[in-house]
């Protein structure tokens, strides 16, 4: 149900909207939320960053950073 959810976000966003990108993010343990991210064809950023909001020592500091361009899920989309 989220990746239906997911992707029909994206729809809007590329074929509506005309975003020419779109960005996630999540904590780095969230893997369900790094998978979904991984199956709508995302490319996950070459570095992590730390959330300002939280201090060093939480669980969620560090995040992770995927993107996704309009070309990327036009291209995707109709395989």
């Amino acid at each position: 149900m989220a990746y239906e959810a997911a992707s029909s976000v994206l729809d809007f966003a590329f074929l509506q909207q005309e975003m020419p990108e779109i960005i996630s993010f999540t904590a780095k343990i969230n893997r369900p939320s790094e998978n979904l991210m991984k199956k709508l064809t995302m490319e996950k950023d070459a570095h992590n960053f730390l959330h300002p909001a939280l201090p060093s020592a939480h669980p969620l500091h560090e995040h992770i950073l995927y993107r996704l361009n309009q070309q990327q899920w036009l291209k995707n989309s109709t395989n």
